[in-house]
């Protein structure tokens, strides 16, 4: 299918040149999905930052770690590990 660009108001056919160009910005995109949503899940989870610590109080005391607590940290390891690949 054949991509457009808007030049003065005008659809304008791209040339092969842009074409491939455009081609290679979409396959970076897809390469580096990944990547993007182990940052977002990062940045997500360093709001809940106060769960790890909430885990640490419950080891010292004794207590196993809540639930909630436990998926959180596992959430937050497999994302770091995303985003060594």
């Amino acid at each position: 299918m054949a991509r457009f660009n808007c030049v003065d108001g005008v659809r304008v056919q791209m040339t092969a040149s842009e074409e491939a160009a455009r081609d290679a910005e979409e396959a970076a995109w897809a390469a580096d999905t990944e990547r993007r949503e182990a940052e977002a899940t990062l940045k997500e989870t360093e709001q809940d930052a106060y769960r790890l610590a909430r885990m640490m109080e419950d080891l010292i005391a004794g207590d196993p770690p809540h639930a909630e607590t436990t998926k959180w940290l596992n959430k937050r390891t497999a994302a770091r590990a995303a985003m060594v690949k």
